[in-house]
């Protein structure tokens, strides 16, 4: 309890602080303590060790509930040390599994290869096709407007031999 009394006199007294303020340690960590940018009437506890720091935010008037949350957050940090130091070792063994695929060849290259000259071939045969439609269309075309020209060069023969 007198604990948690002292902590809530150091809140009170480094609310204003905009910096980190060490004002004790526990268990082999520098307790640091700022007010908090983020949350009004909060502050910023920083636990820093020589193997890093944790920053949470605590409320100056939870007495012995700051006190619990030092002691638990204290507690976790190993565990979460071996969790980040397992997650860095499989980062690691992924970038050399990553480091020896680079150096090596495509395995389904040739086959790759092959697709693609087959997509290329059926692409052109299709270009192809659609070409000849378009042009035996614009052919037929072309018919049907030289017959109706011719038509119409018959019919004006025709008129002007009448009306003669």
């Amino acid at each position: 309890m007198i604990l948690a009394q002292k902590l809530e006199q150091l809140c009170q007294a480094y609310n204003r602080s905009e910096e980190f303020i060490e004002v004790g340690a526990y268990q082999g960590f520098s307790i640091f303590l700022k007010r908090s940018e983020m949350q009004y009437g909060q502050l910023e506890m920083k636990l820093q060790s020589e193997g890093g720091q944790y920053t949470t935010l605590i409320d100056p008037q939870a007495g012995i509930g700051m006190v619990r949350r030092i002691e638990n957050i204290v507690q976790k940090l190993p565990e979460q040390v071996l969790e980040k130091q397992e997650q860095l070792k499989e980062t690691e063994e992924k970038l050399e599994i990553a480091k020896n695929q680079l150096g090596q060849p495509f395995p389904q290259e040739e086959e790759l290869k092959e697709k693609v000259a087959e997509q290329t071939r059926i692409n052109t045969e299709i270009e192809c096709s659609l070409s000849k439609k378009t042009d035996r269309h614009s052919t037929d075309e072309e018919i049907m407007e030289d017959e109706e020209t011719n038509y119409s060069i018959e019919e004006s023969s025709e008129e002007e031999i009448m009306g003669m």
